[in-house]
């Protein structure tokens, strides 16, 4: 990974980083200020021996000595605004990022070795641009300072300081490449234990019922010891380049010292320069040590610099320029010859799938495990886009939309739900602030959710816990779908929405769907299109129309009866799914 790639990432920072630069030019001045003054107060001891400044000097000394401190805390204080901002900075593109790229894409990855790259890999890019890249800059300007001021007192003694110098930096280079390397391994080993323990974490509960605790232990301790020895081996090179760094440093000086002495014994230097000369040479190489230091401190910034960008250049949803149609209420959905694959899969999950839904009516999508339904929905809902073909939703590519534009159209309950820690009333507004009480207690009491509060106290104020872990499966499904339908989107998807529920709850779901469904049809108002993915046959029996899916293609499509009649892939699994129900 190129620095400059990674040093992009600091954009939110840059004003503070060039205050950073200023600052260390002043610690570092401080260090030139006082190497003048005592090489003058050498000077003057054991040259001139005129006694009557030294106390000046001290004083001016002092001073000096004093102010250091104060511009330490404000560089401590600007490293920390650095860090907040490129953090805060970081943390919110790779947010958009996850969010523009469509969850389809995001499933391939581990959920562990984001969030590690979310909260501590960002981490790690405090000491990288507050430190590192800050230093990079001072040293190269100090670097020049001195090494000019030397060539005024000396030429001779000056090119061979810059020469040093400029080798200082370039040696332990050789080493960088390799220790690049190495840091991304490590950084991936660390993502790896890190998504290991949210994992186990997670389910913690699977793995006692199973007896796999100690197994899982195991892994873990394996994949632990793997991070250790690749931490170990990172740190001997590491060593191994500081050691060749701080050699080369130290080396500079005594070059300068050297070269110096011949100078003074050759009359071709003043006495009283020496003393300059030789303080001033380690202000030379004080910066290149300070940048080693930096190094250190930066280094895994880089790594995980490299990471998140490769995050940040994910390729986000396509979009496409609008056509301008006027968006009606009753929208119709076309699917026009879509071709789908999943990332890191050259299977097609859709092939050349056509479908037009007309405004209000209710589908139902059927079919055996993995023939694609559920990447209908999704697609739909733009958790990812097609490979091929194109989606309109009222005449409009839904590329086109942006995402409130979408989502004021679509409301999507998944199998999964996701509830959030708070109240019920909490969860409802969430997605629908403009909801009335009436309407939500309504809603509530038509899928028996009443019943989850004690005695008679309100339902809308009862505690879901984290995740709606107070509540059961089916009840958070019901939470899930009256949250839905408060929305009023003109399109509801239902995603196997109702499987966690029994046979008379789920109907009483379908009963309030179609009684919402035919007050807005009495009302003149939007009409509610639905479409649903189920393996309950005797719930799609009321659908307008059936789709029967095989292979990512539809191979049946009519109403119930229809099906029925023609005797196909359909009556087979109604009737496989009767007898299984009679014998049970």
């Amino acid at each position: 990974m190129r620095i400059p790639r990674i040093v992009s990432l600091g954009r939110a920072a840059r004003m503070d980083i060039g205050i950073g630069v200023g600052i260390g030019l002043m610690l570092n001045g401080t260090y030139v200020m006082q190497a003048y003054l005592l090489s003058v107060v050498f000077a003057t001891l054991f040259v001139t021996g005129d006694l009557t400044r030294i106390p000046s000097l001290l004083i001016a000394l002092g001073i000096v000595l004093l102010l250091r401190p104060v511009v330490l805390l404000l560089r401590e204080v600007n490293v920390f605004r650095i860090g907040s901002r490129v953090k805060s900075d970081v943390r919110a593109s790779m947010i958009r990022k996850l969010r523009d790229v469509g969850p389809f894409r995001v499933a391939k990855d581990r959920s562990g070795s984001i969030q590690s790259s979310l909260t501590d890999g960002s981490e790690y890019l405090e000491p990288y641009f507050g430190r590192y890249v800050t230093q990079l800059f001072v040293s190269a300007i100090m670097m020049v300072i001195t090494g000019i001021l030397m060539v005024v007192i000396d030429p001779l003694i000056g090119l061979a300081t810059l020469v040093a110098a400029g080798m200082a930096p370039l040696i332990p280079t050789l080493w960088d490449r390799t220790l690049t390397r190495r840091g991304y391994n490590n950084w991936e080993m660390y993502n790896t234990l890190n998504s290991e323990v949210i994992d186990s974490m997670q389910g913690m509960t699977t793995l006692s019922l199973y007896n796999a605790v100690e197994r899982r232990r195991t892994e873990m301790n394996e994949t632990a010891q793997g991070l250790f020895r690749s931490t170990m081996q990172q740190m001997k090179i590491s060593l191994l380049r500081s050691g060749i760094n701080a050699f080369v440093v130290m080396l500079g000086p005594a070059i300068t010292l050297v070269i110096a002495a011949i100078r003074l014994t050759s009359g071709s230097l003043a006495a009283g320069d020496v003393f300059w000369v030789l303080f001033l040479s380690f202000e030379v190489f004080r910066p290149l040590l300070d940048l080693a230091s930096a190094w250190h401190f930066g280094y895994m910034g880089r790594a995980s610099g490299g990471v998140i960008l490769e995050i940040l250049n994910m390729p986000s949803l396509a979009t496409v320029e609008k056509q301008g149609v006027e968006k009606s209420l009753e929208p119709e959905i076309i699917f026009s010859n879509v071709a789908f694959s999943y990332p890191g899969s050259d299977r097609k999950i859709l092939d050349e799938f056509s479908l037009t839904i007309e405004p209000g009516a209710k589908i139902a999508i059927v079919g055996e495990s993995g023939c694609g339904k559920s990447t209908v929905l999704g697609l739909l809902s733009r958790l990812g886009d097609p490979q091929e073909g194109a989606i309109t939703i009222g005449g409009e590519d839904l590329r086109a939309l942006d995402e409130g534009e979408r989502t004021s159209l679509i409301s999507l309950v998944p199998q999964d739900t996701v509830l959030f820690t708070g109240t019920v009333r909490d969860n409802l507004t969430l997605v629908a602030p403009d909801a009335q009480e009436a309407e939500m207690q309504t809603y509530l009491t038509a899928l028996g959710l009443d019943m989850v509060a004690p005695s008679d106290n309100d339902v809308l104020e009862v505690d879901v816990g984290e995740r709606g872990a107070l509540l059961s499966g089916g009840q958070r499904q019901r939470l899930c779908i009256v949250r839905a339908l408060l929305r009023k989107t003109p399109v509801l998807v239902l995603d196997e929405a109702t499987s966690s529920l029994d046979g008379e709850t789920e109907a009483r779901v379908h009963a309030l769907i179609d009684q919402i469904r035919e007050n807005r049809r009495r009302s003149d108002s939007t009409p509610m299109t639905v479409l649903m993915v189920t393996h309950r046959l005797n719930i799609v029996e009321t659908a307008d129309k059936i789709l029967v899916m095989d292979s990512g293609k539809i191979i049946e499509m009519g109403t119930h009866a229809d099906l029925l009649n023609r005797g196909g892939r359909y009556a087979a699994m109604y009737r496989a799914a009767n007898e299984t129900l009679v014998k049970s």
